[in-house]
């Protein structure tokens, strides 16, 4: 698809993604839609770690948005 027809494409997918109204499946929406949009990673990942009740659905996007912060996690858990 152009970018020029992806772009509201991709703008509607995340309206409706902010429509769901339960937590995980919420953060499960924006994860796939953070795996779609790089340039709106970050914020879509933030977003998914925020209201997510299940912490670990946004660590996809996660590792593609800033590998060290998902090695630093994995390293803390393990020294518990």
């Amino acid at each position: 698809i152009p970018a020029d027809r992806a772009r509201p494409l991709l703008a509607r997918a995340e309206a409706i993604a902010d429509q769901i109204t339960r937590p995980d499946d919420r953060a499960k929406a924006l994860t796939a839609l953070a795996l779609a949009i790089p340039s709106r990673a970050r914020a879509l990942v933030t977003e998914a770690l925020r209201i997510a009740e299940d912490w670990t659905i946004p660590l996809p996007a996660l590792a593609h948005v800033d590998h060290d912060v998902v090695v630093a996690l994995a390293d803390e858990l393990l020294a518990r």
